[in-house]
């Protein structure tokens, strides 16, 4: 089931890279909204119903953006809503929990669209993501104090069970998501591989065929009479002709697969 959804999206005309990143970008949504499922549920355990908004508004809006990304195939568009979301609401619930503490630092959770963010071609663009986090992570520590004037009555000032919860989800989803996709990359160059192995033997074939056609034509040729008369010669052109022309087919087709 987890293979078929990480399907949505792709087309058969997508080269291995970008279904690998397609992928990626799927899986980075549904694991995050598990995520998100399990922090709004907490936070609605606490009757904690305005900070519940920012976990489940995540889900929401990872559905509505892979619906569109399934019909649509668009990667651009759907990459940068999915890492922008990953990114900005995870330290927006922090800030309504109260701050680093009592929410147990669950600003972690943007680490996945940093991870999310690598599969850009651009790194100049993976490197601005990283800054927005940076910037984030530092303005929260500058504001900490702040906010936990407004950290709900229910909530700890501490929680541990909080910390415990967010290590454990982020590294088990990290862990998975980074092995999951290093095989899908050994995979591929293990198909690519083959596909050189058969371009070579392909060519070795090309060069013994063009070799024996070469040795056919000089040999019809020098058999051929210059000055000949009569059916039997028109047949000997025109087979003349024929081996040409594959001859010089072969010949550039040759010469592309040597560059």
């Amino acid at each position: 089931m987890l293979i078929g959804i990480g399907k949505i999206g792709t087309t058969e005309s997508d080269s291995d890279e970008l279904k690998i990143q397609k992928s990626f970008l799927v899986y980075l949504a549904l694991f995050m909204s598990f995520g998100g499922i399990v922090w709004g549920s907490i936070a609605l355990f606490y009757g904690l119903i305005f900070q519940s908004i920012f976990p489940y508004s995540y889900v929401l809006i990872s559905m509505i953006n892979m619906t569109i990304f399934h019909f649509q195939k668009e990667i651009r568009l759907a990459r940068f809503v999915q890492v922008f979301i990953s990114l900005i609401l995870p330290f927006l619930f922090q800030w309504s929990l109260g701050g680093f503490m009592p929410s147990g630092s669950i600003m972690l959770w943007s680490v996945l669209a940093l991870l999310a963010s690598l599969t850009f071609q651009d790194t100049k663009t993976a490197m601005k993501w990283l800054v927005m986090f940076l910037f984030l992570t530092l303005f929260s520590a500058f504001v900490d104090n702040t906010l936990k004037d407004f950290k709900p009555e229910i909530l700890p000032d501490n929680s541990l069970i909080f910390v415990v919860i967010n290590i454990s989800l982020i590294c088990t989803m990290v862990f998975i998501l980074v092995v999951y996709f290093v095989n899908k990359y050994k995979d591929a160059e293990v198909r690519l591989e083959k596909e050189r192995d058969n371009l070579r033997r392909s060519n070795l074939h090309l060069r013994k065929s063009y070799k024996t056609l070469r040795e056919s034509y000089e040999a019809i040729k020098k058999s051929t009479p210059e000055r000949l008369t009569g059916s039997k010669s028109t047949a000997q052109e025109m087979q003349l002709r024929e081996l040409e022309d594959i001859i010089k087919a072969q010949k550039e087709l040759m010469e592309k697969l040597n560059k």
